[in-house]
């Protein structure tokens, strides 16, 4: 990418920060910039770990984890459970292994707050849900 594009996105970026309106129109369009390659506003970098994680009665695993929150996914027939707005239990398994000790598991307990969700696709077990949800608070670690 040019410099002249670079500079061109970034611009467009401060010109969009205080207008949602235009925001939003940009977005209906189908020409929508990368403004990915310009600014990222995530809170703290996504690891792409897969861990066990409980949540509502349901197994998922990880996609990616944050010290700020996680996307996983679901396979679940109530959407509901997992709607943008909605605040749930999680817990997160995970263990560690150290060559010439023991396994140790570790258990992070908390609440989450459901950002957004996207149905994947449809099984025959239900939907396949991704899901982004926001840690509450700092999650509270158990060793096992």
């Amino acid at each position: 990418m040019s410099d002249y594009c670079v500079r061109e996105k970034k611009e467009l970026v401060e010109q969009l920060k205080g207008d949602l309106i235009m925001t939003t129109a940009l977005c209906e369009t189908k020409h929508i910039f990368e403004l990915s390659d310009v600014i990222d506003t995530r809170a703290s970098e996504r690891l792409d770990l897969t861990f066990q994680i409980m949540l509502n009665g349901h197994k998922c695993e990880t996609i990616n984890i944050s010290t700020t929150g996680v996307y996983f996914e679901v396979i679940t027939n109530d959407i509901e459970a997992f709607s943008p707005g909605k605040t749930i239990p999680v817990q997160i398994n995970a263990s560690t292994h150290t060559p010439g000790l023991e396994p140790r598991y570790i258990n992070l307990k908390g609440n989450g707050f459901i950002v957004r969700n996207d149905i994947k696709n449809i099984t025959s077990h239900g939907n396949r849900l991704g899901v982004a949800m926001k840690f509450k608070d700092k999650l509270d670690l158990q060793m096992g």
